[in-house]
């Protein structure tokens, strides 16, 4: 009879623990979806918003010395964030007076199998990419940061994270960070 309560009580303390468990891991992955981070090197001066009533940035085509990052991927980036600057006004009609040059250091894409059968286990999605704002009077760099974005989310496509990507980015030009 002893032995028998013994059991039970070991069984139930295992199945608490197990429903635990799983509860603290939904929680995280369900609060860990999609992260970025944008480490800033050299702050946008915040005079050229003050004084510069016509900002109008010059976006130079993105680059990459990786091999591994697809051209379609670094076009919608690119397209994404003309298209957020453009709706904000820093990219218009006339005289370009800041030049953005962008440089993806780093891309880690899940591949669709994996993402779709393992989602969170198989590690998550990650761009860095390297921002800088030259004032195209003086050639001087007027801003510097790193922008990262991740996510683990298994539904994320290439396309969900460049938009994710160059949003980012455009916060970061438009004085954020």
């Amino acid at each position: 009879m002893d032995l028998k309560i013994k059991f039970y009580d070991f069984r139930r303390e295992i199945v608490r623990i197990v429903n635990i468990v799983l509860i603290l891991s939904v929680i995280i992955v369900l609060s860990w979806g999609c992260a970025s981070t944008t480490k800033v090197f050299k702050p946008l001066d915040q005079k050229i918003f003050a004084e510069n009533i016509n900002l109008n940035y010059e976006l130079l085509k993105i680059d990459s010395d990786n091999i591994s990052v697809p051209r379609h991927f670094m076009e919608a980036v690119n397209s994404y964030l003309e298209v957020a600057l453009k709706e904000s006004g820093f990219i218009r009609k006339g005289d370009k007076n800041y030049q953005i040059k962008i440089k993806v250091e780093k891309y880690k894409m899940r591949k669709g199998f994996i993402k779709k059968h393992l989602g969170f286990l198989a590690g998550g999605d990650k761009i860095v990419s390297g921002i800088t704002v030259i004032d195209k009077k003086t050639g001087k760099i007027v801003g510097e940061a790193m922008v990262d974005t991740s996510n683990i989310a298994k539904s994320t496509t290439i396309d969900d994270m460049a938009n994710m990507h160059a949003k980012k980015i455009a916060t970061y030009l438009k004085g954020g960070k």
